[in-house]
Protein backbone atom coordinates (compact mmCIF):
# COMPACT_ATOMS: atom_id res chain seq x y z
CA UNK A 1 0.00 0.00 0.00
CA UNK A 2 1.48 3.35 -1.04
CA UNK A 3 1.95 5.87 1.76
CA UNK A 4 1.91 9.66 1.55
CA UNK A 5 3.49 11.48 4.48
CA UNK A 6 3.46 15.19 5.24
CA UNK A 7 7.21 15.28 5.71
CA UNK A 8 7.75 14.01 2.19
CA UNK A 9 5.88 16.96 0.85
CA UNK A 10 8.77 19.37 1.28
CA UNK A 11 12.48 18.95 2.06
CA UNK A 12 13.03 18.49 5.79
CA UNK A 13 13.91 21.60 7.79
CA UNK A 14 16.99 21.42 9.98
CA UNK A 15 16.08 20.85 13.60
CA UNK A 16 12.59 19.59 12.88
CA UNK A 17 11.28 16.07 12.77
CA UNK A 18 10.70 14.49 9.41
CA UNK A 19 8.96 11.30 8.47
CA UNK A 20 10.75 8.43 6.77
CA UNK A 21 9.45 8.21 3.20
CA UNK A 22 7.80 5.00 2.10
CA UNK A 23 9.31 3.27 -0.92
CA UNK A 24 5.94 3.53 -2.63
CA UNK A 25 5.03 7.02 -1.47
CA UNK A 26 3.57 9.65 -3.74
CA UNK A 27 5.62 12.82 -3.42
CA UNK A 28 3.93 16.20 -3.06
CA UNK A 29 6.00 19.36 -2.82
CA UNK A 30 3.77 22.14 -1.60
CA UNK A 31 2.24 21.06 1.71
CA UNK A 32 3.39 22.62 4.98
CA UNK A 33 5.57 20.57 7.32
CA UNK A 34 4.39 19.78 10.83
CA UNK A 35 7.07 19.33 13.49
CA UNK A 36 4.97 16.67 15.20
CA UNK A 37 4.54 13.09 14.17
CA UNK A 38 1.52 11.98 12.20
CA UNK A 39 -1.33 10.85 14.47
CA UNK A 40 -3.83 9.73 11.83
CA UNK A 41 -3.51 7.51 8.79
CA UNK A 42 -6.25 7.82 6.18
CA UNK A 43 -6.69 4.88 3.81
CA UNK A 44 -8.16 5.69 0.40
CA UNK A 45 -8.21 2.61 -1.79
CA UNK A 46 -4.68 1.22 -1.96
CA UNK A 47 -3.04 4.47 -0.82
CA UNK A 48 -2.46 5.63 2.77
CA UNK A 49 -1.98 9.24 3.87
CA UNK A 50 -0.04 9.79 7.12
CA UNK A 51 -1.51 13.08 8.33
CA UNK A 52 -2.80 14.87 11.47
CA UNK A 53 -6.20 14.84 13.14
CA UNK A 54 -6.61 18.54 13.91
CA UNK A 55 -6.61 20.07 10.39
CA UNK A 56 -8.83 17.27 9.08
CA UNK A 57 -11.33 17.14 11.96
CA UNK A 58 -11.73 20.93 11.93
CA UNK A 59 -12.95 20.92 8.32
CA UNK A 60 -14.32 17.46 7.51
CA UNK A 61 -17.59 16.37 9.09
CA UNK A 62 -17.15 12.78 7.92
CA UNK A 63 -13.70 12.34 9.45
CA UNK A 64 -14.94 13.96 12.67
CA UNK A 65 -17.88 11.55 12.79
CA UNK A 66 -15.72 8.48 12.09
CA UNK A 67 -13.37 9.38 14.94
CA UNK A 68 -16.26 10.00 17.35
CA UNK A 69 -17.92 6.70 16.42
CA UNK A 70 -14.69 4.84 17.08
CA UNK A 71 -15.12 5.43 20.84
CA UNK A 72 -11.36 5.35 21.14
CA UNK A 73 -9.34 8.53 21.58
CA UNK A 74 -6.25 6.66 20.44
CA UNK A 75 -7.65 5.59 17.07
CA UNK A 76 -4.97 6.30 14.47
CA UNK A 77 -6.30 4.78 11.25
CA UNK A 78 -9.56 5.20 9.35
CA UNK A 79 -10.70 4.04 5.92
CA UNK A 80 -12.58 6.32 3.53
CA UNK A 81 -14.36 3.60 1.58
CA UNK A 82 -16.40 4.76 -1.41
CA UNK A 83 -14.81 8.16 -1.98
CA UNK A 84 -15.62 9.08 -5.61
CA UNK A 85 -12.48 9.64 -7.73
CA UNK A 86 -10.39 8.00 -5.00
CA UNK A 87 -7.09 9.34 -3.70
CA UNK A 88 -6.89 12.19 -6.23
CA UNK A 89 -9.99 13.80 -4.73
CA UNK A 90 -8.80 13.20 -1.16
CA UNK A 91 -5.35 14.58 -1.89
CA UNK A 92 -6.81 17.87 -3.11
CA UNK A 93 -9.26 18.12 -0.22
CA UNK A 94 -6.64 17.37 2.42
CA UNK A 95 -4.32 19.98 0.93
CA UNK A 96 -7.11 22.50 1.51
CA UNK A 97 -7.41 21.34 5.14
CA UNK A 98 -3.70 22.02 5.62
CA UNK A 99 -4.06 25.57 4.33
CA UNK A 100 -2.45 24.94 0.96
CA UNK A 101 -3.68 27.38 -1.67
CA UNK A 102 -5.45 25.03 -4.08
CA UNK A 103 -6.22 26.80 -7.36
CA UNK A 104 -9.70 25.67 -8.31
CA UNK A 105 -9.87 25.17 -12.06
CA UNK A 106 -12.25 23.45 -14.45
CA UNK A 107 -9.92 20.44 -14.63
CA UNK A 108 -10.17 19.65 -10.89
CA UNK A 109 -13.51 21.10 -9.81
CA UNK A 110 -15.29 17.77 -10.34
CA UNK A 111 -12.81 16.01 -8.04
CA UNK A 112 -13.24 18.71 -5.42
CA UNK A 113 -17.04 18.56 -5.53
CA UNK A 114 -16.87 14.79 -5.02
CA UNK A 115 -14.60 15.30 -2.02
CA UNK A 116 -16.77 18.10 -0.58
CA UNK A 117 -19.91 15.98 -0.56
CA UNK A 118 -18.27 12.78 0.64
CA UNK A 119 -16.12 14.38 3.35
CA UNK A 120 -18.84 16.85 4.36
CA UNK A 121 -16.62 19.92 4.05
CA UNK A 122 -19.56 22.30 4.30
CA UNK A 123 -20.45 25.62 5.92
CA UNK A 124 -21.93 24.05 9.06
CA UNK A 125 -18.53 22.48 9.75
CA UNK A 126 -16.18 25.30 8.82
CA UNK A 127 -16.94 28.87 7.72
CA UNK A 128 -14.33 29.21 4.97
CA UNK A 129 -15.03 25.77 3.59
CA UNK A 130 -14.20 24.03 0.35
CA UNK A 131 -17.84 23.90 -0.72
CA UNK A 132 -18.04 27.70 -0.91
CA UNK A 133 -14.75 27.83 -2.83
CA UNK A 134 -15.98 25.42 -5.49
CA UNK A 135 -19.39 27.09 -5.75
CA UNK A 136 -17.60 30.32 -6.60
CA UNK A 137 -16.37 28.76 -9.83
CA UNK A 138 -19.86 27.52 -10.70
CA UNK A 139 -21.22 31.06 -10.28
CA UNK A 140 -18.60 32.36 -12.72
CA UNK A 141 -19.38 29.60 -15.24
CA UNK A 142 -22.92 28.12 -14.89
CA UNK A 143 -22.30 25.66 -17.74
CA UNK A 144 -19.59 24.08 -15.61
CA UNK A 145 -22.25 22.24 -13.59
CA UNK A 146 -23.40 20.35 -16.66
CA UNK A 147 -19.85 19.61 -17.79
CA UNK A 148 -18.88 18.34 -14.32
CA UNK A 149 -21.72 15.82 -14.25
CA UNK A 150 -20.78 14.71 -17.75
CA UNK A 151 -17.23 14.09 -16.48
CA UNK A 152 -18.60 11.92 -13.65
CA UNK A 153 -20.74 9.97 -16.11
CA UNK A 154 -17.70 9.48 -18.33
CA UNK A 155 -15.62 8.03 -15.49
CA UNK A 156 -18.47 5.71 -14.54
CA UNK A 157 -18.73 4.49 -18.13
CA UNK A 158 -14.97 3.99 -18.28
CA UNK A 159 -15.06 1.92 -15.10
CA UNK A 160 -17.87 -0.27 -16.43
CA UNK A 161 -16.03 -0.79 -19.73
CA UNK A 162 -12.73 -1.72 -18.05
CA UNK A 163 -14.36 -4.12 -15.58
CA UNK A 164 -16.46 -5.71 -18.34
CA UNK A 165 -13.42 -6.29 -20.56
CA UNK A 166 -11.59 -7.88 -17.61
CA UNK A 167 -14.55 -10.19 -16.95
CA UNK A 168 -14.60 -11.30 -20.61
CA UNK A 169 -10.95 -12.38 -20.62
CA UNK A 170 -10.26 -16.12 -21.02
CA UNK A 171 -9.60 -18.27 -17.95
CA UNK A 172 -6.35 -17.42 -16.20
CA UNK A 173 -3.52 -19.53 -17.57
CA UNK A 174 0.20 -19.42 -18.28
CA UNK A 175 -0.67 -20.35 -21.86
CA UNK A 176 -3.20 -17.57 -22.25
CA UNK A 177 -3.47 -16.04 -25.71
CA UNK A 178 -4.00 -12.57 -24.25
CA UNK A 179 -0.88 -10.47 -25.01
CA UNK A 180 1.08 -9.19 -22.03
CA UNK A 181 1.01 -5.65 -23.43
CA UNK A 182 -2.80 -5.74 -23.47
CA UNK A 183 -3.00 -6.98 -19.86
CA UNK A 184 -0.59 -4.27 -18.75
CA UNK A 185 -2.54 -1.57 -20.57
CA UNK A 186 -5.80 -2.81 -19.04
CA UNK A 187 -4.28 -2.81 -15.54
CA UNK A 188 -3.15 0.79 -16.01
CA UNK A 189 -6.66 1.66 -17.18
CA UNK A 190 -8.11 0.36 -13.91
CA UNK A 191 -6.36 3.24 -12.13
CA UNK A 192 -7.68 5.89 -14.52
CA UNK A 193 -11.20 4.48 -14.30
CA UNK A 194 -11.09 3.80 -10.52
CA UNK A 195 -12.05 0.19 -11.17
CA UNK A 196 -12.73 -2.22 -8.31
CA UNK A 197 -9.96 -3.80 -6.25
CA UNK A 198 -11.08 -7.27 -7.36
CA UNK A 199 -10.72 -6.26 -11.01
CA UNK A 200 -7.22 -4.96 -10.41
CA UNK A 201 -6.21 -8.05 -8.42
CA UNK A 202 -7.45 -10.31 -11.21
CA UNK A 203 -5.32 -8.48 -13.77
CA UNK A 204 -2.26 -8.57 -11.50
CA UNK A 205 -2.74 -12.32 -11.20
CA UNK A 206 -2.96 -12.71 -14.97
CA UNK A 207 0.21 -10.70 -15.45
CA UNK A 208 2.08 -12.75 -12.88
CA UNK A 209 1.15 -15.96 -14.74
CA UNK A 210 2.81 -14.56 -17.86
CA UNK A 211 5.54 -12.55 -16.16
CA UNK A 212 8.26 -14.39 -18.07
CA UNK A 213 6.91 -12.68 -21.22
CA UNK A 214 6.96 -9.17 -19.78
CA UNK A 215 9.27 -6.27 -20.54
CA UNK A 216 10.02 -3.37 -18.21
CA UNK A 217 7.24 -1.12 -19.52
CA UNK A 218 4.66 -3.84 -18.88
CA UNK A 219 5.14 -3.81 -15.12
CA UNK A 220 5.84 -0.13 -14.51
CA UNK A 221 2.36 0.73 -13.25
CA UNK A 222 1.91 4.50 -12.74
CA UNK A 223 0.28 5.69 -9.52
CA UNK A 224 -1.36 8.58 -11.37
CA UNK A 225 -1.44 8.19 -15.17
CA UNK A 226 -2.57 11.82 -15.58
CA UNK A 227 0.75 13.26 -14.48
CA UNK A 228 3.33 14.18 -17.10
CA UNK A 229 6.28 11.89 -17.79
CA UNK A 230 8.69 14.10 -15.84
CA UNK A 231 6.83 13.60 -12.54
CA UNK A 232 5.33 10.15 -13.11
CA UNK A 233 5.54 7.87 -10.08
CA UNK A 234 5.03 4.15 -10.09
CA UNK A 235 3.10 1.78 -7.85
CA UNK A 236 5.81 -0.35 -6.25
CA UNK A 237 3.21 -2.23 -4.19
CA UNK A 238 1.53 -3.50 -7.36
CA UNK A 239 4.89 -4.58 -8.78
CA UNK A 240 5.80 -6.40 -5.58
CA UNK A 241 2.43 -8.20 -5.53
CA UNK A 242 2.97 -9.39 -9.09
CA UNK A 243 6.49 -10.66 -8.37
CA UNK A 244 5.38 -12.25 -5.09
CA UNK A 245 2.66 -14.24 -6.83
CA UNK A 246 5.07 -15.26 -9.57
CA UNK A 247 7.65 -16.57 -7.12
CA UNK A 248 5.00 -18.70 -5.38
CA UNK A 249 4.09 -20.56 -8.56
CA UNK A 250 5.32 -24.15 -8.44
CA UNK A 251 5.26 -24.52 -12.22
CA UNK A 252 8.33 -22.38 -12.73
CA UNK A 253 11.86 -23.72 -12.44
CA UNK A 254 14.01 -22.49 -9.57
CA UNK A 255 16.41 -20.93 -12.05
CA UNK A 256 13.62 -18.82 -13.55
CA UNK A 257 12.68 -17.56 -10.10
CA UNK A 258 16.27 -16.59 -9.36
CA UNK A 259 16.40 -14.58 -12.57
CA UNK A 260 13.11 -12.97 -11.59
CA UNK A 261 14.51 -11.90 -8.23
CA UNK A 262 17.53 -10.39 -9.96
CA UNK A 263 15.21 -8.57 -12.35
CA UNK A 264 13.15 -7.27 -9.43
CA UNK A 265 16.23 -5.90 -7.67
CA UNK A 266 17.33 -4.17 -10.86
CA UNK A 267 13.85 -2.78 -11.39
CA UNK A 268 13.61 -1.34 -7.88
CA UNK A 269 17.09 0.15 -8.25
CA UNK A 270 16.03 1.74 -11.51
CA UNK A 271 12.88 3.16 -9.95
CA UNK A 272 14.86 4.77 -7.14
CA UNK A 273 16.73 6.73 -9.83
CA UNK A 274 13.55 8.03 -11.46
CA UNK A 275 12.79 11.73 -10.92
CA UNK A 276 10.10 12.40 -8.32
CA UNK A 277 7.40 14.96 -9.00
Amino acid sequence: MGVVTVAELKPSISGKKSFRPSSSARHITDWPIYDVSSDLTIEVGSTSFALHKFPLVSQSGRIRKLLLEANDTKVSRINLTGLPSGFDAFELASKFCYGVNVEITISIVTLLRCAVRFMKMTEDIFEKNLEIRTEGLFIKDPQLVKRSFLDLDLQKRQRIIVETIAELLPTQSRKSTVPMAFLSSLLKSTITASASTSCRSDLERRIDLQLDQAILEDILIPVNPHRNNHSLLHDIDSILRIFSLFLKLKTFAQEAKVYSLIALVRLLTYMQLLPHG
